[in-house]
C-alpha cells in the first residue's frame, strides 16, 4: 500500500533506514525490515519505529532478541525473526483454508493477526520500499483479514442482542460501536489493505476512493436498541457485511431460496474455505452461494447479483 510520506513519517524512515544500515552489518543477520504503519508511509508525531531483523539463529541473539533504543528523541523497537519463525508465518499464508470441522488453522491466524498484518506490511530498508510479502500472500491475508472481522462482529451480534433483550441499554450502545468499528475495519481488509490499529481508520478510509461503510449506519439512540428496533438495526449490519464478504468472494450462481429460518436479528454472514455460513450465536448454518445471493436481496443489499468469477459455494 503505497503512499506519498507524511512528514512525521519521513523523519522516521529516515532514522529506520540509519538504523538499518547499521544493523545490516551485525553478523547473523539476513535481512532488515520496517514495519506496520510507517511502512505504509503515515506516522504521528509520537511514533515509534519498529524494525525486524531476519536472523539465521534466533537463539544466537539471545536477550538480545529484542530490544529498543532512542535515535534523534524516537523510539525505535527491533525485534527478530528466525528462519523458522518466517515458514511458521508464511505458512499460515499459503492459502486461505477455514472448514466447519477443523477450525485450528482458522483459530491459528486470529490469534496470530498482528503477526501476519506485521509481516503483510514490511519493507526492506534501506532503499526502495519494496514489499516482502508476495501478491499471492497479499491475496490470502486479504481473505483472513476480512473472515476475521466476520468472526468479531458474529460475537459482537450475539452480545448486540443479549443486552438488549435484557434491557442493558447503555451496554448495548458500546457493543453497537464496536460492530461499527469492526466492519469498517472489514471494509479496509476487502480493499486490499492492513489491519492497523483502530486509530489510522480515518486515513484508511480516506484511500477508499468511495464512501466508508461506517457512514451508512446511523445514530442509535437507546430506543433503537429496543428487542422491537432490532430487525432494523440488524438489517443495516447484514447489508454491509453480505456486500463485503461477495466483493472479496463473489458468486457466480443462480439465487436459490435460503432456509427461512436464518432471517431476522442476530445472524450475520461468513465465508469459509468451501461454504458460505449464516451464523447467529452458536446456530451455524451452511448456504450455497445460490443462497447468499437469495439472502442479501431480501436485505436489499446492493450490487449482490451474480458477479464475474467462478463459483463459490
Amino acid at each position: 500500500m503505497s503512499a506519498t510520506p507524511t512528514e512525521a513519517a519521513t523523519k522516521r524512515l529516515a532514522i529506520a533506514a540509519t538504523v538499518g544500515d547499521e544493523l545490516r552489518g551485525g553478523a547473523g543477520v539476513a535481512d532488515v525490515w520496517v514495519e506496520g504503519a510507517l511502512a505504509c508511509g503515515f506516522a504521528h508525531q509520537r511514533s515509534d519505529i519498529d524494525i525486524r531483523l531476519v536472523v539465521a539463529d534466533r537463539g544466537r541473539f539471545g536477550r538480545h532478541s529484542r530490544f529498543s533504543r532512542i535515535v534523534d528523541g524516537t523510539r525505535v523497537d527491533v525485534v527478530t525473526y528466525d528462519h523458522a519463525d518466517l515458514a511458521a508465518i508464511r505458512s499460515l499464508l499459503g492459502s486461505f483454508d477455514v472448514g466447519l470441522s477443523h477450525l485450528d488453522t482458522f483459530g491459528a491466524v486470529r490469534a496470530n493477526i498482528e503477526g501476519l498484518t506485521r509481516y503483510m506490511t514490511a519493507v526492506r530498508i534501506p532503499g526502495p520500499a519494496v514489499a516482502v510479502s508476495s501478491a499471492a500472500e497479499r491475496a490470502v491475508y486479504r481473505q483472513w483479514a476480512v473472515a476475521h472481522q466476520a468472526e468479531w462482529i458474529g460475537s459482537l451480534a450475539e452480545d448486540l442482542v443479549g443486552c438488549a433483550e435484557a434491557s442493558m441499554l447503555d451496554s448495548a450502545a458500546v457493543v453497537w460501536r464496536q460492530i461499527v468499528v469492526h466492519a469498517a475495519l472489514a471494509e479496509i481488509a476487502a480493499a486490499g489493505m492492513p489491519l492497523l490499529g483502530e486509530k489510522w481508520l480515518p486515513i484508511l478510509q480516506a484511500r477508499l476512493g468511495h464512501r466508508p461503510v461506517s457512514t451508512r449506519f446511523r445514530d442509535i439512540d437507546h430506543g433503537g436498541f429496543a428487542t422491537c428496533h432490532l430487525e432494523a438495526l440488524f438489517r443495516q449490519l447484514q447489508v454491509v457485511m453480505a456486500e463485503i464478504l461477495l466483493s472479496v468472494w463473489p458468486v457466480n450462481a443462480t439465487p436459490s431460496p435460503c432456509p427461512a429460518r436464518v432471517r431476522g436479528p442476530g445472524w450475520t454472514p461468513h465465508r469459509y474455505s468451501s461454504t458460505w455460513l449464516l451464523r447467529r450465536g452458536d446456530e451455524h448454518v451452511p448456504i450455497t452461494g445460490g443462497q447468499m445471493i437469495d439472502w442479501a436481496r431480501s436485505l436489499g443489499a446492493g450490487e449482490v447479483s451474480a458477479s464475474e468469477g467462478a463459483e463459490c459455494g
